[in-house]
């Protein structure tokens, strides 16, 4: 199953908030840019709803892209 990895870091990134705070996850496909496609998820199941309907849009013919899923920095550093 594809999703197995994803999940064990998702539930342990989710166990391990800091102070209580949401873990959010960023999702963006492959070839996009400029910020076209990008989604944001707050539970395990918003992204396996997510791929799993990719995955269904390939099955059916389309051309979905494949996808980059990390998760969200809120305050990043930037030089």
């Amino acid at each position: 199953n594809p999703f197995e990895k994803l999940r064990a870091a998702v539930e342990q990134a989710s166990a391990a908030r800091d102070g209580g705070a949401l873990v959010a996850w960023i999702m963006k496909p492959s070839d996009g840019c400029k910020g076209d496609g990008i989604e944001i998820a707050e539970s395990w199941e918003a992204i396996e709803a997510h791929l799993t309907q990719q995955f269904q849009l390939k099955e059916e013919g389309g051309n979905p892209p494949t996808w980059v899923v990390q998760r969200y920095i809120s305050n990043p550093l930037l030089l």
